[in-house]
């Protein structure tokens, strides 16, 4: 004879169910098991963004031109995650400084273009870091 949980348990367990399944709409989970930032994108740990003031997108050469500043000094690569959902392109820009590395704290000029890993045409929207490109 199997034994009923109390109501008060069941009652937990769909409310931690529910929280699950919420954070999963809220955050997203893409195709490779990452939840995400810029819906379904998750930047590694010790991430910093690029500040983008303005993105101009190419489509016959399927680029996108990025300009604005880097927040710091520190001469790492910048690093690109891309994601399609419907007719928008998501990027991310971003550099990934070690913990314990010192950087200057002076603003450098960032005006760089970027390849982006989808064709597109003029239907489609392209958002970098939050600026949605021309």
């Amino acid at each position: 004879m199997a034994i009923e949980p109390n109501p008060i348990e069941r009652l937990i367990q769909i409310l931690a169910l529910f929280l699950i399944a919420a954070a999963f709409a809220f955050f997203g989970v893409s195709s490779d098991g990452r939840g995400g930032r810029t819906p379904e994108m998750t930047l590694p740990p010790n991430a910093f963004l690029i500040q983008v003031n303005e993105a101009r997108v190419d489509l016959t050469a399927g680029t996108v031109q990025v300009i604005g500043y880097i927040q710091d000094g520190c001469s790492d690569p910048v690093q690109m995650l891309q994601r399609l959902e419907g007719q928008t392109i998501y990027v991310d820009l971003f550099r990934v400084i070690p913990s314990g590395q010192n950087c200057p704290r002076n603003i450098v000029d960032y005006n760089e273009t970027h390849t982006l890993n989808y064709a597109i045409d003029s239907t489609y929207t392209v958002i970098v870091n939050g600026v949605t490109a021309q």
